[in-house]
This record gives structure tokens, sequence and C-alpha cells, in this order.
């Protein structure tokens, strides 16, 4: 059932992000500063995105189909923020939507991400410097 009031998602798409901690010019960016891009986090991603891609298909597309759609289809009018980091992603993201999966498809998808989630949750808070400055 759609619900009428707006609906705004954001980092609903890795596109591979948590893969490594993005260095510019020698100096990490703002990931360097979340657990979730620590070795022990990239696991537990890497392996709920094989299971994900198991049920949606092989390619960064099909992730990404999927994860638009999960967002879009919350309600009426969803609008979705999504990162790029090429032109090429840019391409991917505008052009991988296709027609709407399966409701049962998104179901087992926000399934397996919800467990991803609750897995990367249940290490503590995200900001490795928050968790630094309470123990001081």
């Amino acid at each position: 059932m759609l619900r009428r009031a707006p609906s705004l998602s954001h980092a609903s798409i890795s596109n591979d992000l948590h893969r490594a901690v993005t260095v510019h010019r020698g100096v990490p960016d703002h990931r360097s500063r979340k657990r979730w891009f620590t070795p022990a986090a990239v696991k537990i991603v890497d392996e709920g995105l094989d299971e994900l891609r198991a049920i949606v298909g092989p390619r960064s597309a099909d992730l990404i189909r999927v994860a638009l759609w999960a967002c879009l289809e919350r309600c009426e009018r969803a609008a979705v923020l999504v990162g790029f980091t090429s032109a090429a992603q840019v391409r991917t993201n505008l052009t991988c939507l296709g027609a709407r999966p399966a409701a049962e498809l998104i179901a087992r998808a926000r399934a397996v991400m919800a467990a991803v989630q609750a897995r990367l949750d249940s290490g503590g808070e995200v900001f490795l410097d928050e968790q630094a400055g309470a123990a001081r």
C-alpha cells in the first residue's frame, strides 16, 4: 500500500563504496571515521551483497535496480538520492531501473539487507572517533 506523504531515501546504494575508504589527494574522506568501512564490517557487507546477488542477479545494475525500487515503492511521492563517482555510474543509476521487480523479490532483498544492517549495528557506534572519545 502506497502512502501519500513525500519520502526521500538516501544511502540506498553503496555502488561498491564499502570496499575501501577513498583517499583523495592523500587525505581520507568521511568514511575513514565510520566503523562500517573497517575490514570486519566490509566482510559483513560483502557477505550480504553475495546473498543479495544470488537473489537479484550478479551485475551491479541488478543490485541498483532492486535498491532503487525498494526505495521508490515505499510511497507514491518518493525520491531517491544516490551518489556517484563517475559518469558511468550516473548512466547505470539512470538506465537500470526498468520494470518494477515482484514484491516478493523486493521483500527478500529488504530482509537480506536488514540482517546486514542488524549485524553492523550490533558492533556499536558508527563513528570510530566517537568511540575513542567516549573511552576517555
